[in-house]
């Protein structure tokens, strides 16, 4: 059993005994058998290091619940000799067949026809494809897993990183399973706590991507985020809220810039979100309230008298605080609209609403009946 270092990176950080126990463990563990005696003389700590490395490198192995024991002989110099290790299994295993097949039949269901695109568009109809079919929920007792992902659909951060690092190596691009610390989602949750995303590498240049934050920070609105796709260790909206921790602290650096949203798509990555509305099309984009203005009064004049919609990318905070509360400003396109569609007098009424797109941006929605 072989292990590629560029797609196994934990494997590749291990010494050569290590190597040989980690591929002896995956042997195992894929044959079922909990428990096994090492093929090389390791230490405790060499075996805790190969264990989570096999965990972090082996999504596939979804029945191990990562909780491990060890038996050890001491040695008269005070060191430790592993003579067995002992896994945890969830009962998964306990129809391990069945339940590998129900896997492999999602797999190849979500990623058989990706084999002649290019990696990047491999990567981003597995990342869209992710986030509208998972539930971010932690009821199943199997949340920590892949199996959570792709056959439940309702998993947590380990569930979605292990779900895109699979099938991203399943297509031979190099993905990591990375842990560390996160700052709430949301801007008004202020506190850290254990977080699970993925370090992809396009073209050799390495990008974080946080599919779980993509998923669920807009799902209240039935939209997508791109806010953490292919993100730099350098960007601001990942670096001041993702820490990597433990041996993630020595994966590659995320430095790459051809495969960011912005570089592929020539617009802000958190405005990506509004891709998925029906009517993107006929989203305007805005960056000040005489652009608003502007942009209604056309609207107005067009559609003229009745109920209408309308949709505005807003690019700053200034700008959509003002939209909010345009009543400063709308009697001059108000009477440029009444002239122009011939209203001697007329009733106007005019509903308001603002969703943060994370960044500084914003999607409004501007509801008017004109009569």
């Amino acid at each position: 059993m072989s292990f590629d270092p560029q797609l196994y990176i934990y494997f590749a950080q291990l010494s050569e005994d290590e190597q040989a126990v980690y591929a002896q463990a995956v042997e195992e563990f894929s044959a079922g058998n909990a428990s096994f005696s090492p093929n090389r003389a390791i230490s405790l700590d060499s075996a805790n290091r190969i264990m989570r490395a096999v965990c972090k490198d082996q999504p596939q192995l979804f029945w191990l619940n990562e909780s491990f024991q060890y038996e050890y002989r001491q040695h008269l110099t005070g060191t430790e000799e592993v003579t067995r290790i002992t896994a945890g299994f969830y009962d998964l295993a306990d129809n391990l067949d069945e339940n590998r097949i129900a896997l492999e039949i999602q797999r190849d269901t979500m990623i058989g026809d990706l084999y002649d695109l290019p990696t990047w568009q491999q990567e981003k109809y597995v990342h869209d494809r992710l986030a509208s079919m998972i539930t971010y929920s932690g009821e199943s007792s199997y949340n920590q897993t892949l199996y959570s992902a792709l056959c439940q659909q309702n998993t947590v951060c380990a569930g979605y990183a292990k779900a895109f690092q699979y099938l991203m190596t399943c297509l031979g691009i190099p993905c990591y399973y990375c842990e560390g610390s996160a700052l709430g989602s949301s801007s008004d949750d202020t506190d850290w706590s254990a977080h699970a995303w993925n370090i992809i590498c396009l073209d050799g240049r390495y990008y974080n991507v946080d599919l779980t934050w993509d998923d669920t920070s807009l799902a209240s609105a039935g939209l997508i985020s791109y806010a953490q796709y292919n993100r730099s260790d350098s960007t601001p909206a990942f670096a001041d809220t993702h820490i990597r921790d433990d041996n993630c602290l020595f994966l590659p650096v995320c430095d790459g810039d051809a495969y960011t949203y912005e570089a592929l798509y020539g617009m802000p990555a958190e405005l990506g979100a509004l891709t998925w509305l029906d009517d993107y099309d006929s989203v305007w984009h805005v960056s000040d309230i005489y652009e608003y203005d502007y942009a209604m009064q056309d609207l107005m004049i067009q559609y003229g008298t009745g109920e209408h919609t309308f949709r505005f990318a807003v690019y700053n905070q200034e700008c959509n605080d003002a939209i909010l509360h345009d009543e400063n400003y709308r009697d001059g396109y108000l009477s440029t609209v009444a002239d122009a569609l011939y209203l001697g007098s007329y009733n106007f009424s005019i509903q308001t609403s603002s969703l943060s797109l994370t960044g500084g941006y914003y999607l409004v929605t501007v509801t008017v009946d004109l009569s």
